[in-house]
């Protein structure tokens, strides 16, 4: 991962920082007043890049590997390069496209992490109801651990819905981000109370993948 993150680091100080060094008024003197392409270049040269990075690791774990990270990055690398070949109508149609493929790929990704999470959440607020009612019939009294759980449990659905609401909005990078944060919280559920294994499965295989 390291690697990936200092080949995109890379890519994005040859792409952006002499981009956003010229005046808008010098460049836009080189452009069709009626479209802006150097107005386009400048946005998705940014938000492209960070939303590059932002999905790199949900790429690894539940998209198409490096091969689907190497070509978004191709994309970029290709749009940048006939940005300083001066030709700002191509490259700006270039950063758009890259944009759209940046967006498809990130809502198949928050599909996948949105179907994960749900259950997950699903599953340790069914493990919480059944644990507080043994308790309960034991007889014993809640424990601060059970306490912390139960706080981080909420905290966990409450991303749940976060991501949601960003997942309905079609703003997948950002419903990833929240569906990751929450699958983060489940497992600090099972590991306040110290579980290791649910329903015969290890839960460090469970999340092992995140």
């Amino acid at each position: 991962m390291n690697k990936l993150h200092s080949v995109l680091s890379i890519v994005f100080v040859l792409a952006c920082a002499p981009l956003f060094a010229q005046e808008d008024s010098e460049i836009k003197d080189r452009t069709n007043p009626l479209y802006e392409p150097a107005a386009v270049v400048q946005r998705l040269s940014y938000d492209n890049f960070k939303n590059i990075k932002l999905i790199t690791v949900a790429i690894m774990n539940y998209g198409g590997g490096e091969a689907e990270f190497n070509r978004l990055v191709e994309q970029y690398a290709d749009a940048t390069a006939l940005y300083f070949s001066h030709d700002y109508k191509k490259a700006a149609d270039a950063f758009t496209k890259n944009e759209n493929d940046i967006q498809e790929v990130s809502m198949k990704l928050a599909a996948k992490y949105k179907q994960d999470t749900e259950a997950l959440n699903r599953e340790i607020i069914s493990h919480n109801v059944k644990f507080k009612i043994r308790k309960s019939v034991e007889g014993k009294k809640p424990t601060e651990a059970d306490q912390s759980s139960e706080k981080v449990l909420g905290q966990a659905s409450e991303g749940v819905a976060k991501a949601n609401d960003a997942y309905v909005r079609v703003r997948p990078v950002q419903a990833i981000a929240s569906y990751r944060k929450a699958k983060e919280q489940c497992i600090q559920y099972y590991e306040i109370l110290n579980i290791k294994e649910l329903n015969g499965q290890k839960l460090s295989d469970r999340f092992e993948r995140e």
